[in-house]
């Protein structure tokens, strides 16, 4: 069986990873012949922990620079594309958490002239710029996904899927991950668990996603603690998993947790993955009964644990020692503020993703109930 390591490498004809490796981005940028690259990265961090003067050392010129907020809107995009545009960027190098690695997707594949935020896929006469993704969280997987999310206009959250802007090269650099805020490194964290997860028991999941979320689940049960405390090479082994899970999902697709995760985000501004470690265990324990046993006993392999209910209870573990909460009462909304999520939490496609769509009763038990998900889900375990 391959290595983490090697399915990343598979995954991505310019792939680097190593120590220190984000410092030598010329040579990589050299390879790619891009001359005139743009830095896309978030508001503050990576300049203030000094790595971007790093990374930005033997680049051919001084890059343009374009700094994302932690959970931008598409109202934001625009302005994005009109910098781009004005830089004669030949390409982009992406270096930062989800946000910024979804935001570097559209500046590749759009412009001034043929954006217009109802798109959701990108035209088929448009020429992507290439890209480099730099991850800087230990969760998100989104260097080996077509999807970008953003909150619309509407406020609602939604994903933007083409697989055209799948990122040109990949850098996964360890020295990146030490420094990563907690508040940011357990929620990504959870949304790597979820998404391996999900991506087992989904519907439209085939062998091979299915078998690299296994893969990715296992190093998430066996080093994910010990990344979160900072423990250097855990935290490169969970990310090479996020980068493998990652791919799984771009396959798979997400499934009902995600679906009720997004309101969470877009209503209230709590983490996407925050919401996700709160919902996750009251679906699984909703879903375990749905499941086919090969289905279950490769979760719970996984996990390293004997049945459903330990590998909930190893799930919550996890999400814990995360310092993230494991029911959507502790997120700090009112009860209405909970009901008042519920149908936007009701995707027809992610649902219909799921091993069993939950009808109404039960989607307001699991996004309003307790961590067990509520007396109806109690039972099914």
């Amino acid at each position: 069986m391959t290595t983490l390591h090697e399915d990343c490498q598979a995954l991505c004809a310019h792939y680097r990873s190593g120590r220190g490796v984000s410092r030598l981005m010329g040579s990589l940028l050299s390879t790619l012949g891009l001359r005139r690259p743009v830095l896309v990265r978030g508001q503050s961090w990576l300049k203030r922990s000094g790595h971007e003067e790093a990374i930005l050392a033997d680049w051919p010129v001084q890059a343009p620079i374009i700094a994302i907020s932690a959970d931008p809107d598409i109202s934001e995009v625009s302005g994005w594309l009109v910098q781009v545009a004005a830089s004669g960027a030949d390409g982009l190098v992406a270096v930062g958490g989800g946000s910024v690695l979804d935001a570097a997707k559209l500046m590749a594949a759009f412009t001034p002239d043929n954006w217009r935020p109802d798109l959701r896929q990108v035209p088929e006469s448009v020429a992507v710029l290439p890209w480099v993704a730099v991850p800087t969280t230990t969760g998100t997987g989104s260097e080996f996904t077509p999807y970008a999310s953003f909150t619309g206009l509407d406020g609602r959250k939604f994903s933007f899927d083409d697989r055209c802007w799948m990122a040109t090269a990949v850098v996964h650099d360890p020295a990146l991950l030490v420094e990563c805020p907690t508040k940011i490194a357990g929620p990504a964290l959870a949304d790597a668990l979820s998404q391996a997860i999900e991506s087992i028991w989904a519907v439209r999941g085939s062998a091979l996603s299915r078998e690299r979320a296994a893969k990715g689940l296992a190093a998430l049960a066996r080093s994910g603690e010990r990344a979160y405390s900072g423990d250097p090479e855990s935290q490169a082994s969970v990310q090479w998993a996020a980068a493998v899970i990652g791919a799984g999902i771009a396959e798979s697709r997400t499934t009902a947790v995600h679906a009720a995760s997004y309101p969470f985000t877009a209503r209230h501004g709590i983490a996407h993955g925050r919401a996700l470690a709160a919902l996750l265990p009251g679906y699984m324990r909703w879903t375990g009964s749905r499941l086919t046993p090969s289905i279950k006993a490769l979760i719970c392999e996984s996990l390293a644990v004997s049945d459903w209910a330990a590998g909930v209870q190893r799930v919550c573990e996890l999400l814990k020692s995360w310092d993230l909460v494991t029911s959507p009462r502790d997120l700090g909304l009112t009860e209405g503020q909970l009901e008042a999520l519920v149908s936007e939490g009701a995707r027809a496609d992610r649902l219909a993703n799921h091993p069993e769509i939950p009808d109404a009763a039960t989607l307001s038990s699991l996004i309003c109930g307790g961590e067990t998900g509520g007396d109806l889900v109690n039972s099914t375990v």
